[in-house]
């Protein structure tokens, strides 16, 4: 009787066909990740290229705002200009009227008050006037130092007389740096006067304008 090994056969082929069955989840993992890896690219890439978009948008859109911030700082610098242009056109106008006013030799009062102010920088006159014999100038200047070479050119000209230095002040309500005084003296275009108007030196004081 001859027997056949059933099992025997039925082992070896199952130990020939154990190995290629784990090999499909394993494909069908690598298959799923490497789907799940182009998709997460891509959404990356996606995101990248918007938000690159945006920042390209945002850089240009700030250009814009410094250029536009560049323009109007130039013109408030501009503005600025031509209000003290108008300012100091404004003062000589106001100056050439008080001496007209006045009628104190006019003519050469006016020429020899504009010798002393060419000999200060950055000076003008405010106003002139008569007040009991003596000639009132206010003015404003640019420093200290003007005011001193006004008054020493007034003193050198020859027509102006006991010059005294009344009060100076900073004028705090423009934004640059500006002194505002007061001083009188004698104007006498022929020589010096007989008398003094007054045997009182003033004593010069500096006032500092309120903050």
């Amino acid at each position: 009787m001859i027997r056949i090994n059933l099992l025997g056969e039925t082992a070896r082929a199952s130990e020939i066909r154990a190995p290629e069955g784990p090999a499909l989840p394993v494909a069908r993992l690598a298959l799923a990740f490497g789907a799940s890896l182009v998709v997460c690219l891509g959404v990356v890439g996606i995101l990248g290229w918007v938000w690159g978009r945006q920042v390209d948008r945002l850089h240009q859109e700030l250009t814009k705002e410094q250029a536009e911030q560049a323009r109007l700082a130039a013109v408030a610098a501009e503005n600025k200009r031509y209000e003290r242009e108008i300012r100091e056109v404004q003062a000589r106008i106001s100056t050439i009227q008080a001496l007209e006013n006045a009628r104190t030799g006019p003519v050469d009062l006016m020429n020899s008050l504009a010798d002393s102010v060419d000999r200060a920088n950055d000076l003008y006159l405010l106003s002139v006037k008569a007040d009991g014999g003596r000639l009132v100038l206010k003015g404003e200047s640019g420093s200290v130092r003007s005011i001193a070479d006004f008054i020493a050119a007034l003193k050198r000209q020859g027509s102006f007389y006991e010059v005294h230095l009344q009060q100076y002040y900073q004028d705090d309500e423009s934004a640059r740096v500006n002194f505002k005084f007061d001083l009188d003296c004698v104007y006498s275009h022929g020589g010096p006067p007989p008398a003094p108007a007054s045997n009182t030196p003033v004593t010069a004081t500096a006032v500092r304008g309120k903050g």
